[in-house]
């Protein structure tokens, strides 16, 4: 995971992005371990964006793991953000999810010749604000 604190003209932000792994029980604890970790606790009190690659098609992260610690799944319901693989996105793996005090304004899924060249997932592009 990469975890940062943004400064934005509407305050500070804290991002991360992971890309976890293909195993269930080991995206578990990936997941777990960040949530824990004494970086990620001690800025716990900024607005928070967590986004990537989760590997999680069964979407079980968000209810099991982040839910709990009061992370919200925007990317939901996954039929509408189908992101892996990039020719025929039938896997809904490219998550966002956010704290309260994050607003989402726009999130899509960009599927277009280049995207779809570019990688083997789809980006997936969100919108934010504070408030």
């Amino acid at each position: 995971a990469q975890c940062a604190l943004v400064e934005t003209p509407q305050g500070t932000l804290r991002l991360a992005n992971w890309h976890l792994g293909l195993a269930e029980g080991e995206r578990q604890w990936q997941a777990a371990h960040l949530l824990a970790h004494e970086v990620w606790r001690h800025s716990a009190q900024w607005p928070t964006v967590l986004i990537g690659d989760t590997n999680d098609w069964r979407n079980q992260l968000g209810a099991k793991i982040l839910g709990p610690h009061g992370l919200h799944q925007a990317s939901a319901p996954p039929s509408r953000f189908r992101s892996f693989p990039a020719q025929m996105p039938v896997l809904s793996i490219d998550k966002v999810f956010h704290s309260p005090g994050v607003v989402v304004r726009n999130l899509h899924v960009v599927a277009t010749k280049l995207s779809r060249q570019a990688s083997d997932h789809l980006p997936v592009m969100v919108e934010l604000g504070l408030g």
